[in-house]
């Protein structure tokens, strides 16, 4: 089965980008299934919100496209490619004893693979909520969903900048806003107001039942 190129590097993923198009006429005429593989995680892919993207996909598709087949490896017993990826950047990141800013992972990423800048060169859609009024309805259409486009950035909460200074003080001084490689942080902590004391600043507690790798039950009440 013929598919689009998967670009490996900078310059050809960017000219890639500027044809967002060229997917299509890259598609064999004889192709009409395609399958997609991923890892099965419900947080990450085995969920509805991948199912309207899917949809949404088929629906742009050429015309002799029919059929896009999502397929979940068994886990611990199946690899894909950007696993062996994954463990190569891994590798690369536990040789560094610190890592001041962004920069330096995008430098170790590039070694292996094509980086694609999320919010510059890959736009960010909300497609949950896009989906909403899509998924439930019984004859809705994927192409009537239209997603938001999500900027880019992060909130950091108080406790967290109070964390992140510490760390940046103990290592760099009190003047370490004045180091060139760590102007990152000078944006995300100017702006927060940081708390009287430490007391208020609880640890944090991250629910993560939603992104486990475990077989979860399904819901028979999940029209698409």
């Amino acid at each position: 089965m013929e598919g689009f190129p998967i670009p490996v590097t900078d310059n050809k993923a960017r000219k890639h980008l500027l044809q967002p198009e060229k997917w299509k006429r890259n598609l064999a005429k004889t192709v009409s299934s395609v399958r997609l593989i991923a890892d099965g995680c419900t947080g990450q892919n085995e969920n509805s919100t991948l199912l309207a993207m899917c949809s949404k996909w088929l629906t742009e598709a050429p015309k002799h496209v029919k059929c896009l087949e999502v397929i979940f490896p068994v886990v611990g017993h199946s690899y894909i490619p950007p696993d062996r990826v994954f463990a190569l950047i891994e590798k690369e990141v536990k040789k560094r004893e610190i890592i001041a800013n962004p920069q330096e992972y995008l430098e170790i990423i590039s070694q292996f693979s094509s980086v694609i800048h999320l919010g510059t060169d890959c736009k960010v859609f909300d497609w949950k909520d896009a989906m909403t009024n899509i998924m439930k309805p019984v004859g809705a259409l994927s192409s009537d969903m239209n997603p938001k486009e999500i900027p880019p950035g992060n909130n950091v909460s108080s406790c967290k900048a109070v964390d992140v200074r510490k760390l940046l003080i103990a290592h760099y001084g009190d003047e370490w806003q004045n180091i060139a490689k760590l102007n990152f942080f000078v944006p995300l902590l100017s702006n927060i107001q940081v708390p009287d004391n430490d007391e208020q600043c609880e640890p944090e507690t991250q629910d993560i039942s939603n992104i486990i790798c475990e077989p979860q039950e399904e819901n028979d009440e999940l029209i698409v």
